[in-house]
């Protein structure tokens, strides 16, 4: 999606001039446990909240699977600490009990994933979103916009919702966090997908991109 976007902007430049590498992940099962007890049933968002990323739509979007179950959770890990302007967002839509922050170290990353229900990345642009093969990696189903390089990323290995759709994510969320088969299904994709991407894979492109150049 990227080369796209630079062939957009710069339509002077030769396409055959751009090569595209994919990143891998670095996330394993064997991990320590987060210093935090987790709710029982959480949804979870990782990263920053602001902007593009598009997390104000996404919880007015879920507000209403939250206020029919209590059990339900959004975790927020990364980012900052809630700011006053998300706390006063949570109150008037008073959620403001199911929401937690979480700063994570590396090591507790998988653990995080790996209990969420489902994963959700409602973002309208990422250039790659590291944080999508993480939560395949982790066996955490995912739910991702139709934007951006999701689906050159995640290809059928993800539910995806319209973007700024709020029915169609609300949708979409409440059928990967209730229907177990669904997220059965999701899981065992993610991981066939996972196959597509590695560190090894990357270094070796990149290495071969050099040496064309060099030539």
């Amino acid at each position: 999606k990227t080369k796209s976007y630079i062939i957009n902007i710069y339509p002077y430049i030769y396409k055959t001039k751009i090569e595209v590498v994919y990143l891998g992940y670095s996330i394993h099962p064997i991990q320590k446990n987060p210093n935090i007890k987790l709710p029982e049933q959480y949804i979870l968002f990782v990263g920053e909240r602001g902007g593009y990323k598009n997390f104000d739509f996404f919880l007015k979007s879920i507000s209403p699977l939250l206020h029919k179950d209590k059990n339900l959770h959004v975790l927020c890990v990364g980012g900052r600490s809630f700011t006053n302007d998300e706390l006063a967002l949570f109150n008037g839509l008073k959620i403001q009990n199911q929401l937690i922050q979480y700063t994570a170290a590396d090591g507790e990353l998988y653990t995080l994933y790996n209990k969420a229900l489902v994963f959700v990345f409602p973002s309208l642009y990422e250039g790659f979103g590291m944080p999508v093969l993480e939560a395949m990696a982790s066996k955490c189903p995912v739910v991702l916009s139709n934007a951006s390089s999701f689906p050159e990323i995640a290809s059928d290995a993800a539910l995806y919702f319209t973007s700024n759709d709020n029915i169609d994510l609300e949708k979409k969320i409440s059928l990967m966090v209730y229907d177990k088969n669904q997220r059965t299904l999701y899981i065992k994709k993610g991981t066939e997908n996972l196959k597509r991407f590695s560190w090894q894979q990357t270094t070796n492109e990149s290495i071969k991109i050099y040496r064309s150049a060099i030539n």
